[in-house]
């Protein structure tokens, strides 16, 4: 008999991704958001901002009068609008290979640095509630023209806007790569808060297997997760930043100083993370240790309970035999001689045991 699995949401859209044309555009992300695109086209004078809910004419009017002169910021909210994100990649000539890789939602982060573009998806990091939410980001440079792609309302660059709204720092006087500089900096300082913040859950998981030898391992295997999305996503950041760093052309040369200190950022960051998975591991080994040598402890007692009463056993086993003719049996005190044995038995083995260091 044929047995019919069950099918859900999930496989139906697995099936749609499978032998699928490269290039073509598919969200294989979960979100369903307004789409939404908000622009910043500023220098060290002037600055616009506005918001957009489709690419309307008002668009692609504002786009084609922007001067290459201007640093403009496109953020785009809502990637699981396929038919927009196709039109963004037409205005903006982004490669269907580039589309596709950005609404292939992964916790892999991705990089590729060309001559007229650079393109990376990275993990953003969030802190809600005291809970940490993770988004797949896409950034895209070109010319003067920097475009972030998320899945949903809600970043980490709050602080870059506040900086382009009231010019504060350097930020509008700097360039199209500053700004790249600016977003990639504050995702990191993020991560960099996620790792201080597990390291303070991490010394209370310490503090109670040293203490209480308890251990709580939905909070160990949150941890764990943490530092496995965080280092997926720092060692590309760290070869893109190196990339960067290397880079010959001018613009770049002008920014170098801060794409390298932002790479040792990044660096130490990867440091960290391993060290933090390092303790994580070694915490889950010395749980698991302590819970073997309590086990041990306890087997050892039983075992030692045991041993004394076998040879107890035997000799009530001996005595409760119905022999017609057993002289201890007629004897007034046989009982008391019983006990008596019984007990010098369990006390001779006792100190045997000790003296063999068995407990």
């Amino acid at each position: 008999m044929a047995f019919k699995k069950k099918t859900n949401i999930n496989d139906k859209r697995l099936n749609k991704m499978i032998n699928t044309i490269p290039g073509t555009l598919m969200y294989k992300g979960q979100k369903n958001e307004k789409f939404i695109i908000e622009r910043f086209y500023f220098d060290d004078e002037s600055l616009e901002h506005q918001f957009y809910e489709n690419c309307n004419e008002t668009f692609l009017e504002d786009i084609k009068k922007s001067k290459d002169e201007k640093v403009q910021w496109i953020n785009v909210i809502g990637i699981n609008n396929i038919e927009e994100i196709n039109k963004l990649g037409k205005i903006f000539g982004i490669d269907k290979m580039i589309l596709e890789q950005m609404l292939n939602i992964s916790k892999h982060s991705f990089y590729k640095v060309t001559d007229e573009y650079i393109y990376n998806d990275i993990q953003m990091i969030q802190t809600k509630d005291g809970e940490f939410i993770y988004e797949n980001i896409s950034i895209y440079l070109y010319d003067n023209i920097l475009l972030t792609f998320q899945e949903r309302k809600g970043d980490v660059f709050d602080s870059i806007r506040e900086r382009i709204k009231n010019n504060q720092g350097n930020i509008r006087n700097m360039g199209i790569e500053y700004t790249y500089f600016c977003l990639l900096d504050a995702i990191i300082d993020h991560y960099i808060y996620s790792l201080e913040s597990m390291l303070l859950d991490i010394g209370k998981m310490e503090f109670d297997l040293m203490e209480n030898k308890s251990l709580n391992q939905r909070e160990l295997h949150r941890c764990r997760k943490q530092i496995i999305l965080i280092r997926m996503s720092a060692n590309p950041l760290d070869k893109l930043l190196l990339d960067l760093v290397n880079l010959k052309e001018d613009r770049f040369m002008k920014n170098k100083e801060y794409f390298e200190s932002l790479s040792q950022h990044v660096q130490m960051t990867i440091s960290e993370v391993n060290v933090q998975k390092e303790t994580v591991d070694g915490l889950y080994d010395n749980y698991m240790i302590t819970n073997s040598n309590d086990m041990n402890h306890v087997m050892t007692v039983l075992t030692i309970f045991s041993a004394i009463f076998i040879p107890l056993s035997f000799l009530t086993g001996v005595f409760g035999m119905n022999f017609k003719n057993f002289p201890a049996l007629e004897d007034v005190n046989g009982f008391y001689y019983f006990v008596g044995g019984c007990v010098a038995t369990a006390v001779l083995m006792i100190i045997y045991f000790k003296k063999k260091k068995w407990f």
